[in-house]
């Protein structure tokens, strides 16, 4: 018997096609799957409709904010305290704790002394328990636990991202 190309044996036909639906199956899973990669990034919710608070306000009363999500910009960075404590320079309030989250650590973003940054986030009570924690989870140096005591609040930062001011002045062309 001679087999002709083209033609299918009543056998092959079903495990051919199990095996293009697999095949097919396999590519659209790493289609989807490189879709949903993180970056790593974490970026303040500048675009999302956050509540921007105006940092008199917030100055004014910090507990207020408690139990809500705000976003604070922009606030200078006054020292770095450990791995994930800052402290921020607001009006009239030098050395205001900022804490940063997990995913805000692991995305390696670099903050120093001076940086300004649009800070996303909530607003706690800081206890002296909640301190000693810190402490032993290497958040800040324990050194640097005594300028922390004097607050009774700190903000939790979970996005976070350097503030840049869009330049609005316009250069006039002289004439002549």
């Amino acid at each position: 018997m001679a087999i002709e190309l083209g033609k299918l044996k009543t056998a092959t036909g079903p495990w051919l096609a199990a095996a293009i639906i697999v095949v097919g199956g396999f590519m659209y899973w790493l289609y989807a799957s490189s879709h949903r990669v993180d970056t790593g990034l974490v970026v303040a919710d500048t675009v999302i409709e956050l509540p921007r608070v105006a940092d008199t306000a917030f100055v004014a009363n910090p507990e207020q904010f408690s139990g809500e999500r705000i976003l604070l910009a922009p606030v200078t960075v006054a020292d770095t305290l450990g791995v994930a404590t800052l402290t921020v320079v607001l009006p009239d309030l030098a050395g205001y704790p900022m804490i940063l989250e997990r995913s805000v650590i692991e995305s390696e973003i670099t903050v120093a002394p001076g940086d300004a940054l649009a800070v996303a986030g909530s607003v706690y009570a800081l206890t002296d328990s909640l301190l000693d924690v810190y402490v032993q989870r290497g958040f800040f140096r324990p050194e640097s636990r005594a300028s922390l005591e004097g607050y009774t609040t700190f903000f939790l930062v979970d996005s976070l991202d350097h503030y840049a001011e869009e330049d609005t002045t316009t250069t006039a062309e002289s004439g002549s």
